[in-house]
């Protein structure tokens, strides 16, 4: 999951920065085995992600999917798609937060919380029921519809020309 978010990153600076972090512990039971290290991510603060993107978080609105930026949108919903997430919704504000110039302004989409993505393969995770799919190691592209595909191009540009980095 961390690798997901340094993808990501390396799409676009509208995401959540992330640190790997390995934890040592001491068992203080005299004779008891230490426990094995375990590693854990540490996520940059929602507040600190806005600020950097000179944004606020746009917070207690519900929107649908064509209300948003429609370049972010396009750029999460096709990363989502490369990465087998369906786990997250627009207008369930499930697993996005969204970013402004101000709390008026049309949001930007920063997705997060990567864990049930097939890419990552979490031996808990798995597809939400409605969605009548097998496993999360299957596709479904989640995003609306959009009318013309040339909308897509850009973003298929930048995907390619990172294919490499990612």
């Amino acid at each position: 999951e961390y690798l997901v978010y340094k993808m990501y990153n390396r799409i676009t600076p509208k995401s959540f920065k992330a640190r790997l972090v390995k934890f040592n512990m001491k068992s203080l039971v005299p004779g008891e085995k230490d426990i094995e290290p375990l590693y854990g991510i540490l996520l940059e603060e929602e507040d600190q992600m806005a600020k950097r993107n000179n944004a606020v978080l746009v917070e207690g609105k519900i929107f649908r999917p064509g209300q948003t930026q429609i370049d972010d949108f396009l750029n999460m919903a096709v990363f989502e798609y490369l990465i087998g997430n369906t786990d997250w919704s627009i207008q369930y504000q499930q697993n996005i937060k969204f970013l402004g110039k101000d709390s008026n302004a049309v949001p930007i989409t920063v997705p997060y919380d990567f864990d049930h993505a097939g890419i990552v393969s979490a031996p808990y995770a798995h597809p939400a029921e409605e969605l009548q799919m097998q496993s999360v190691r299957e596709r479904r592209y989640r995003g609306y519809c959009i009318q013309d595909i040339k909308a897509y191009d850009g973003v298929i540009e930048q995907f390619n020309r990172l294919k490499n980095d990612i």
